[in-house]
């Protein structure tokens, strides 16, 4: 008798751990989830907001205001497919950063991240420009592949001086595809360099406009959890080259 009531309070407790650990899990899940939706959503918000401010002050020419309406169609249409991509995609996490791996081809993710993030770029005067074949594809889930894309060009462009560029280039070695995200912006020291992935010394760093930087912690993460690996070369003052790469 002492034997089963020592047997079951053993799965008992083993149970409680259990279920303590898949609590832990959905709780830093949906932590990383907020933290997604409100970098990529913090940008296009902002802007939108700047647009309204200029037309309540009556600074636009009518023609100017006529275009910024069909740019605010635009922006927010993005807005729109962004939170339901990542609404959807939540939905479909709250087990855990679980990748939902398909063949795509990545341009088609590239240039949507892009398109999104053109009116940053515009802002502070800075070229984007993409040498990704189109005949590039990755077998990786892809609202992951979004997300990762959208960080490190966000980051990219704060961190590059206004009338910079950034450049996506497609290398090819053996069996794998590397992407390289290459700015020319401020650069990292090595020190720099040692903690970038970890979030809460990250984001102390302020960028060309003198706002907090983004930990990319995520973006490795999710790298690491599709099979691919995640290079960075930097010195400060000469820009910032992330270098993503995958198996064929």
């Amino acid at each position: 008798m002492l034997i089963d009531f020592v047997v079951v309070l053993q799965r008992n407790r083993c149970r409680i751990e259990r279920q303590k650990a898949d609590l832990a899990n959905l709780n830093t899940t949906k932590d990383k989830l907020f933290a997604i939706l409100w970098h990529d959503l913090r940008a296009p918000v902002k802007s939108l907001g700047c647009y309204f401010m200029l037309i309540n002050w009556g600074a636009l020419s009518q023609v100017e205001f006529v275009e910024s309406v069909q740019s605010l169609n635009i922006q927010l249409s993005n807005v729109h497919d962004m939170l339901e991509n990542v609404l959807n995609w939540a939905v479909s996490q709250l087990g855990g950063m679980r990748p939902q791996q398909e063949k795509i081809a990545i341009t088609s993710v590239i240039e949507e991240q892009m398109q999104l993030l053109v009116p940053a770029a515009q802002a502070k005067g800075i070229q984007m420009e993409g040498q990704v074949s189109s005949e590039t594809q990755l077998t990786i889930d892809k609202n992951h592949s979004g997300v990762m894309v959208r960080n490190l060009l966000h980051n990219a462009i704060k961190f590059t001086h206004s009338g910079g560029k950034i450049s996506l280039i497609q290398e090819e070695t053996g069996e794998r595809v590397f992407i390289e995200v290459k700015d020319t912006g401020i650069g990292m020291s090595k020190e720099r360099l040692a903690k970038l992935f970890e979030p809460e010394k990250e984001s102390s760093r302020m960028d060309t406009s003198h706002e907090r930087g983004t930990g990319l912690g995520l973006v490795k993460e999710l790298l690491e959890a599709n099979g691919g690996s995640l290079e960075v070369r930097s010195e400060p003052e000469q820009g910032t080259t992330f270098v993503v790469g995958f198996e064929k």
